[in-house]
């Protein structure tokens, strides 16, 4: 995620409510991936992020 974005996320779920769900699997060859789903209401919409670690 680059930086900006993150920043403006951050600074949208620090005057709001929000909820997070965390989903690890495993790719092919071992490797380990972390999905955050973030979902939050801003000026009435509802609003959700996929963030990929």
């Amino acid at each position: 995620m680059s930086e900006d974005i993150e920043i403006q996320l951050v600074e949208k779920l620090k005057t709001r409510k929000f909820s997070v769900q965390m989903d690890e699997s495993s790719l092919r060859d071992s490797e380990a991936v972390l999905i955050n789903y973030i979902r939050y209401i801003d000026k009435g919409v509802f609003c959700w992020r996929n963030v990929v670690l």
